[in-house]
């Protein structure tokens, strides 16, 4: 039998974790899952950063290795709690658990790293530093056929349909079945009257959850940093 294409990625994470498309009172799974790929994305490669910031640098390994475990209750510790407004963390939290492990896929991280991390800036008495990450998600879609070759061919209709979505050369599927797709996308760093500790959020031009997050003046200032 044939499975159904989910709706995995923002995608984007968006399109976009959170951060990624519209959403009124509630994020939709998908939009949850982008809002986790914020949470879960960020911190590898802040070698030189770490000069500059040295509790960031901290908050990020920290939220990394959170990450990497798929650990949701500690990932959400780290996103930017103003979030929380718009959505309760508990029906979050209780959301991503349903969207890395379904009926239909689990999903994970691999190969978290931090590309860029831009200078800090202080705004609107926050501070923000605008930071790009890439990744990889891996998906295995839970095929309820026995037969080896059935799986296969349920494998290969999900690999197909994906690369429909988002292009060939955006989705790939390894030797065991898992299908893979490498990611890179924005998100900032923040600390303010709704966080007193570095928190994270992601990212995305337009998005309309940014506008209820952040003021137009801390956007436009986020989007010169290239």
């Amino acid at each position: 039998m044939q499975l159904s294409v989910p709706n995995v990625l923002f995608i984007r994470m968006y399109k976009n974790f959170l951060p990624v498309s519209p959403f009124g009172v509630l994020l939709t799974k998908f939009r949850m899952k982008k809002l986790l790929f914020t949470a879960i994305t960020s911190c590898c490669a802040i070698v030189a950063f770490s000069q500059a910031d040295t509790t960031l640098t901290q908050r990020l390994r920290n939220f990394m290795e959170a990450n990497s475990k798929t650990d949701l209750e500690q990932v959400l510790d780290y996103t930017y709690p103003k979030i929380f407004t718009l959505i309760p963390r508990a029906q979050m939290l209780e959301a991503l658990k349903k969207t890395f492990d379904n009926e239909q896929v689990t999903l994970r991280f691999e190969s978290l790293k931090t590309d860029s991390v831009y200078p800090i800036f202080k705004m609107q008495e926050g501070s923000y530093a605008k930071i790009r990450y890439s990744m990889k998600m891996i998906m295995r879609f839970k095929s309820k056929e026995t037969d080896p070759g059935l799986k296969k061919i349920d494998n290969e209709f999900m690999l197909s349909a994906m690369q429909m979505q988002y292009g060939k050369d955006k989705v790939t599927m390894d030797s065991t079945g898992n299908v893979i797709m490498p990611e890179i996308a924005l998100m900032v760093a923040v600390k303010d009257k709704y966080a007193r500790e570095w928190c994270f959020i992601n990212l995305k031009e337009d998005d309309p959850v940014n506008s209820q997050l952040f003021s137009r003046v801390i956007i436009d200032k986020l989007a010169t940093y290239k």
